[in-house]
């Protein structure tokens, strides 16, 4: 069984790795990942334009208690519930990454990297539907702070009907 930091790794790859893809395709870039470290989570570089970036990885919840469940069966504490509730609460998810974004945007000036860092914040269990879910529900609530540190930042969501993973940049 793995522990909880090989867990967190291994999740926060998998989270950049669907990131990168995307981001590569909206962007018209080549980034891969050069290593994954701790501060920021992960230096990615684009070869073919000699440009180096940081990725800081955050994952936001609908709720706690959904939180609990993913976690508790990624450590084998719990097996998969045969019902689980995504009633979406939107303003509690935009909340909650209001929240994320600005704890990173007070942490990330405090990292040893010299490069723009990328703020990814990944949605999970997202019930959101389709594009036009995400901009009437979530985007219009979301507040970045005054101060942004960061290069970029994005949010990541699945649209659960049609399993397609999409980014939306929140700025600049």
């Amino acid at each position: 069984m793995e522990d909880n930091e090989q867990l967190k790794h291994k999740h926060e790859k998998t989270v950049a790795e669907r990131f990168i893809e995307a981001y590569n395709k909206q962007n018209r870039c080549h980034f891969k990942i050069k290593c994954q470290r701790e501060k920021p989570d992960f230096k990615c570089y684009d070869e073919q334009q000699n440009k180096v970036i940081g990725l800081e990885v955050t994952t936001a919840y609908l709720n706690n208690e959904i939180a609990k469940v993913g976690w508790g069966i990624a450590r084998g504490k719990i097996g998969r519930p045969y019902f689980f509730s995504f009633w979406a609460d939107y303003i509690k998810l935009a909340q909650f990454i209001n929240t994320l974004v600005k704890q990173k945007c007070q942490i990330i000036p405090n990292y040893d990297f010299h490069h723009p860092v990328t703020l990814l914040v990944d949605v999970q269990s997202s019930p959101i539907e389709n594009e036009c879910d995400f901009r009437d529900n979530v985007l219009p609530r979301i507040k970045l702070p005054e101060s942004i540190p960061c290069g970029e930042i994005y949010l990541g969501f699945s649209i659960i009907l049609v399993e397609k993973y999409k980014v939306y940049r929140l700025y600049p």
